[in-house]
């Protein structure tokens, strides 16, 4: 029998920690987020659930069109359980 967690799965909104303009109209970002709670062996996902869309340590990177927001999705799972969060992070002004 597995007992429950001590606290349930959570995690911080993801932000953008890093970002910088590219060539040809699109930028770059890396993102950065902190799962809490659950059974503390974390994984993280974009979009959904798969090795392909695996990241790790918590961030990711992304490149986006200029002057458009990525959306999408970010899963951690840890043991059964999962969180979610579904947004859109815009390129901050000092990028």
């Amino acid at each position: 029998m597995t007992l429950p967690p001590a606290e349930p799965l959570h995690f911080s909104v993801p932000v953008i920690v890093a970002c910088r303009e590219l060539e040809g109209g699109r930028w770059w970002a890396r993102v950065g987020l902190t799962a809490y709670g659950g059974y503390g062996d974390y994984h993280y996902y974009q979009n959904y659930v798969s090795p392909e869309t695996e990241f790790f340590n918590g961030t990711f990177e992304f490149e986006w069109e200029e002057g458009k927001a990525w959306f999408g999705t970010v899963i951690v799972t840890s043991g059964d359980l999962q969180a979610r969060w579904r947004g859109s992070l815009s390129k901050p002004p000092d990028c």
